[in-house]
């Protein structure tokens, strides 16, 4: 019973352990692709001609004066959807590693050793589509905000320089 109760708490272990570390290979992946022109056309140009960024972006409105808020909100919603998943994978890992110790040193050593081994694990397919997906929400923002203020835009973009990338991707879909 001591053995399937600790197999169990491993796998336990190694799902909350890959939820937490996913979350950094999900950041590491955004700032790669942000940062990648060509990518970024490519990915944009794909989306673009599956359904044509106007009509995906007809019943957008800006929140409060121009589009800044609207990224603004976009950008902080991702980051409480990561934070609550990071947060959910410590405390799990904390509270499986912390029960396997009732179960001896040995098990608890044993599932630490899977919390650095699902660090070795590549990224997800779900997370790669979450960053995918955030990447497009606020390119579809930006495109939006080029259509109907492209001054301001430009200017708010002067300043957000991690968006330059992006936002040359999006005036080139025209």
């Amino acid at each position: 019973m001591q053995i399937l109760l600790g197999v169990v708490l491993g796998v336990i272990v190694f799902f909350f352990s890959f939820m937490f570390w996913a979350i950094g290979k999900k950041n590491r992946l955004l700032h790669e692709k942000m940062t990648d022109r060509e990518f970024l056309t490519a990915f944009l140009m794909f989306e673009h001609n599956r359904q044509h960024f106007s009509k995906r972006t007809a019943h957008f409105s800006p929140i409060g004066p121009g589009y800044a808020l609207n990224l603004k909100i976009a950008v902080q919603s991702t980051l409480a959807a990561d934070n609550r998943i990071r947060v959910i994978g410590v405390l799990g890992t904390i509270g499986s590693i912390g029960a396997s110790c009732f179960l001896g040193s040995l098990y608890a050593i044993v599932n630490l050793g899977l919390f650095f081994v699902a660090a070795l694990l590549p990224i997800g397919e779900p997370g790669v589509r979450n960053t995918l997906r955030s990447i497009l929400e606020a390119a579809l923002i930006l495109y939006k905000w080029n259509e109907t203020a492209p001054e301001e835009c430009a200017d708010f973009i002067r300043e957000a320089t991690s968006l330059q990338k992006l936002n040359e991707a999006v005036k080139a879909l025209g």
